[in-house]
């Protein structure tokens, strides 16, 4: 049987479960190209030149009014199996139907598990989708458990037909250390933190990502204690004034964006983790579908605390055993999950052992891989 993968573009997070794939016969179609000018771009190209395993990568056609397109999708129709990456993917809402008109096998990768009801475009194609999903698709491997609620209760997907593959991202612990860019970036971190305990925020900063509230709850943690923001993005002119407002910039500190390679060395500078993302409902990306610095935080032993809003929390955090559990959007939750850790070294060490015991048993490539043939068998025992 002729297998095809269609996924926007291979990253390093997901090259190791896409080599199992390849080895198993699959063929791949990436259907967006980052730009080689930037960092995920570079990664790609980098990640291609190498990927022994058959591939095409799409070329978009930039002069439609929508984005994604490509006649390359076309070659979905070459395989018996395919499997689509986004419930609201372009090459999914277009060619699941005719696929499952000619007898193929369809399968559907997602993490959404908030559909974007408010968003006017998705609430107009929302009965089409949901007749894809329910007429057309024969397995889906969802990212995370919340993902499989979604596809449960707003889809009506009967759960034999669900195979939860929870995201995974390389275990920071075996990657190899570059001493000297180790000691620049420690160096770096001390200076500002001068031997008080280092509060992590690592991510882009957008509005849903929520530092506004991380801030916020930092002014009610001890003295001794800062915040580092590593990222930038165009909502941090409003962070900035939130850091102004409460008289916080002796304690939080702005350093930049960092590159995928040095994201390590402010991870082991951390003693805690925070990732505050928030609902946002009426905007594109309205939530944290998983929370990949949720994985590598704790692959790091080091203590994390997140939000409801954030999907691997779910499937990884048991409040106070192996992470803390905030409220999203609570400025209240968010500092005393903090101070619970900055109170009790112990305990912090300890939830950040046990994190990492749970991490690496939820989420690891083989499990992924096990879900994908398990869905696979589903769909080609069907009919």
């Amino acid at each position: 049987m002729k297998k095809l993968y269609v996924h926007p573009a291979i990253r390093d997070y997901r090259e190791p479960l896409f080599r199992k794939l390849g080895d198993s016969g699959f063929h791949f179609l990436f259907t967006f190209i980052n730009p080689s000018n930037t960092h995920a771009g570079q990664t790609t190209q980098e990640i291609l030149a190498v990927f022994p395993y058959p591939y095409r990568q799409a070329h978009e056609i930039k002069s439609l009014p929508f984005s994604n397109f490509s006649f390359d999708i076309l070659r979905v129709f070459r395989y018996q199996a395919v499997i689509f990456s986004g419930l609201t993917s372009l090459p999914f809402l277009l060619t699941a139907l005719p696929l499952q008109l000619l007898g193929r096998r369809i399968l559907l990768f997602d993490e959404t598990w908030k559909y974007q009801e408010e968003i006017r475009a998705y609430r107009l194609i929302r009965p089409y989708v949901a007749f894809l999903v329910r007429r057309c698709v024969d397995a889906i491997v969802p990212a995370s458990t919340k993902a499989c609620e979604m596809f449960a209760q707003e889809f009506h997907v009967p759960t034999e037909r669900l195979f939860p593959a929870y995201n995974t991202t390389i275990d920071l612990q075996t990657v190899p250390r570059h001493e000297e860019r180790e000691e620049e970036i420690g160096a770096r971190i001390q200076a500002v933190a001068r031997g008080r305990k280092v509060i992590l925020y690592l991510a882009r900063i957008v509005r849903y990502k929520a530092l506004d509230v991380l801030i916020q709850a930092i002014a009610q943690t001890p003295d001794d204690c800062c915040l580092l923001v590593v990222g930038s993005g165009e909502f941090q002119a409003e962070c900035e004034a939130v850091v102004c407002r409460l008289g916080l910039a002796e304690r939080v500190h702005f350093l930049g964006s960092c590159l995928a390679d040095e994201s390590l060395y402010y991870y082991l500078a951390a003693d805690i983790f925070v990732l505050p993302s928030r609902f946002l409902p009426t905007e594109a990306v309205n939530n944290e579908s998983w929370g990949f610095t949720v994985n590598e935080a704790m692959s790091l032993e080091i203590p994390v605390v997140s939000t409801t809003a954030v999907a691997a929390a779910h499937d990884l955090i048991e409040d106070g055993v192996t992470g803390m559990l905030a409220q999203e959007n609570d400025v209240e939750s968010l500092a005393a999950k903090i101070n619970f850790l900055l109170e009790n070294e112990t305990r912090r060490k300890a939830i950040g052992k046990q994190g990492r015991l749970r991490l690496l048993e939820r989420c690891n490539y083989e499990q992924n891989l096990a879900a994908y043939q398990n869905a696979l068998s589903k769909a080609t025992g069907k009919r």
